[in-house]
């Protein structure tokens, strides 16, 4: 690979980069339609909490992070 070979491939790799961050950018931070449908389910008493499953998966997240 020669030199302009190589400035070619880092100028298509920073323009896929730069396309793949406008996408991510054009994406909303909130999922709209999963906070409509929570906000539905609290005010109609039908939300319901999974405690156990919380738990485990804030201990799998503590044990990944301290390397256990």
């Amino acid at each position: 690979m020669n030199s302009r070979d190589a400035i070619v491939s880092i100028s298509e790799a920073s323009r896929e980069v730069q396309r793949a961050k406008e996408v991510i950018m054009s994406e909303p931070d909130i999922r709209l339609e999963k906070v409509r449908a929570i906000r539905e389910e609290i005010e109609a008493g039908t939300y319901e909490i999974y405690y156990n499953e919380i738990a485990e998966n804030m201990l799998r997240f503590f044990i990944d992070e301290i390397g256990v």
